[in-house]
Order: structure tokens, then sequence, then C-alpha cells
């Protein structure tokens, strides 16, 4: 059975938050916790641990840490942390971001002949590069992702969004849909509803905040991911079709 997976830090209300989301979907919904400060290791088996628990057609969500895109940031140039406390930063570069886990684009010649890539050059001059060992963590998630079948990555995260072709070699090393937003995410604790505090945690995009909001918008910010189509980029690989052409 397909379940929508979210991967929660423990800390900032991001964990409380991804209780309720559960509770509103009990049945189909699964939370998996990680510490504000994870090793490698625990990080690595935390995002298997949530790819497996997905399976065929689930949903993994990244509610873990910052993003970044947009600015001056070319489209090719973005981050998401797959772990707290920037231990697993997943992203490209050129010179603007710093401590990253994995350059997506390590595998890729992106001067052209007579260079190669980054990952051509280490295998052949320096195979004990750090760099090669953290490229193979990444590349043990594509192929988790591969085999179980995730439909579709969430990463909730800010601006990551506006890096379109960063998100889509992303898609296409994992095989999955991923959908990230163009604003930044917030996690609220709570608001003041009229003369009275309203706990929280509110899960919303920074520019819509939940002050001023009905009861019922407060509840979905509540208990879903933000939902605004004209902040959300979405990409990913087709899928085969589930019934076959006609003749």
């Amino acid at each position: 059975m397909a379940h929508d997976v979210v991967l929660s830090v423990t800390a900032g209300g991001a964990d409380v938050w991804g209780e309720h989301f559960v509770k509103r979907q009990p049945l189909i919904r699964i939370q998996h916790k990680i510490g504000p400060q994870p090793t490698v290791d625990q990080a690595k088996a935390a995002v298997l641990r949530a790819i497996r628990a997905a399976g065929q057609g689930g949903r993994v969500i990244i509610n873990v840490g910052h993003g970044v895109g947009g600015g001056d940031l070319a489209a090719e140039e973005g981050a998401f942390e797959l772990a707290p406390n920037r231990v697993m930063t997943i992203g490209h570069s050129a010179g603007h971001i710093g401590n990253l886990f994995v350059d997506v684009f390590y595998d890729v010649n992106l001067l052209g002949p007579p260079h190669v890539s980054d990952m051509e050059h280490d295998l052949k001059n320096n195979p004990g590069s750090p760099r090669l060992a953290r490229w193979s963590v990444y590349q043990e998630f594509s192929r988790a992702f591969r085999s179980s079948g995730v439909r579709e990555v969430v990463l909730l995260t800010c601006r990551v969004g506006n890096s379109t072709q960063f998100l889509r070699k992303v898609a296409n090393d994992w095989g999955t849909v991923i959908r990230a937003y163009r604003q930044q995410v917030v996690v609220t604790p709570d608001i003041l509803v009229g003369r009275k505090l309203r706990p929280g945690p509110y899960m919303h995009l920074g520019n819509n905040p939940p002050e001023g909001k009905a009861a019922a918008d407060l509840i979905i910010m509540e208990e879903e991911i933000p939902f605004s189509p004209s902040d959300t980029f979405l990409v990913g690989p087709p899928f085969p079709p589930i019934f076959p052409p006609c003749p």
C-alpha cells in the first residue's frame, strides 16, 4: 500500500505539525522523525527508511530543514537539506552556496570536451575522494527511489522551487516527481485569534500567513502541505499509463 511518509526534524515544531498531518488521514500517512543533529549515517538510514515505507506510488515529504533558490542564483543552482543541521545538503553551486554534501552535477561534464566531469576526474585521479563516497550515498537514494516506485518527493523547504534545472536533474536521477515551493515555507507555532492564543503549528508559505484566516483555513494549515499552484514547481519523468493505449 502506498503511503505519504513525512520525515520531520524534532525541532521548531516540524514534527508536531507532522503529527497533525498524520492524524488527518492515519491510514495512509506516517511520520518518521530525525533528531536535529544527526550523523551522516543516521541521516542516510532515516531517508532510506522513509523511502521504503512510502512504497510503490507513495510520497516522501522532506520536513527537516532549509532550502535556497532564486534571487541571483541561476536555474541550475539551488539546494535543499535531506537532513537537519546541514549534514546532508543536496545542491549545485557556481560558488554561491557552500557546504554541499553532494553536487548533483558531479557526474556531468559542464565544460565540454576536452574536459571531463568531476566524477570522471576523481575516478581516474583520486579514487579515495570524499566526493565519490558522498556521491555513492546519493546514488543509493536514487536506486532506492527507483526500486520502491515512489511517485513523488515533496520538499518543505524555502524557495528551492525557483531552481528549476537543478530540480529537474534530481527528479531524473531519482525517477520521481519533485514538488517544491518558490516561496519561503514557514512553521508558525501559534497565533492570536481575537484575544485568544490559538496553538498550531501552522505550515504555510511566507506570502500566506495564518493571521486573520478563517477557522477552516487554519485547520488546513495545521494538517496539509501548502497548496498554491502559482508558487509550486512540479517536475519529474513521465510515468507509464495505467491502461494500455487503444488499438
